[in-house]
């Protein structure tokens, strides 16, 4: 029998924070251990922002974000996570495809309706596309 798992999508905000909090009080519950994961994404570059300044910042910001999640593993008694790089949503459901979780258990932001319009949702994504059932914990706004 497989081991029973919840994975956390975390980006460090209030609302993945906040999921990682409801997936420790329900893990037990169902006998299952959490699975973190943070995913990054380079932008593409335009006007005159120069593409090796943006190489500088991820050859310093990913490996400072790598460390961060090992860490919240590490407070949190979590042995397993995952830290990739592409567009958040299709990252996700990926993994859960890969892994077969129980849940995926992440923090939504409660954009209003026109930016969610505008820059979409990761958890609309998710929710959608998951092979597996998503739970979504909205941030305290």
């Amino acid at each position: 029998m497989a081991e029973k798992t919840l994975l956390v999508p975390v980006d460090f905000s209030e609302s993945s924070l906040r999921a990682l909090a409801v997936a420790k009080e329900l893990a037990p519950s169902i006998g299952a251990s959490i699975v973190l994961l943070h995913t990054y994404e380079q932008p593409f570059t335009m006007g005159d922002l120069s593409p090796l300044i943006v190489q500088e910042f991820y050859a310093a910001a990913v490996p400072s974000a790598s460390k961060a999640l090992e860490q919240l593993a590490s407070e949190n008694g979590i042995k397993r996570t995952f830290f990739r790089e592409g567009a958040p949503g299709p990252e996700i459901v990926g993994l859960a495809g890969e892994i077969q979780p129980q849940f995926v258990v992440m923090g939504t932001h409660g954009h209003t309706k026109l930016r969610h319009l505008v820059t979409g949702s990761v958890a609309a994504y998710v929710i959608r596309h998951s092979p597996v059932p998503v739970i979504t914990v909205r941030d305290s706004q």
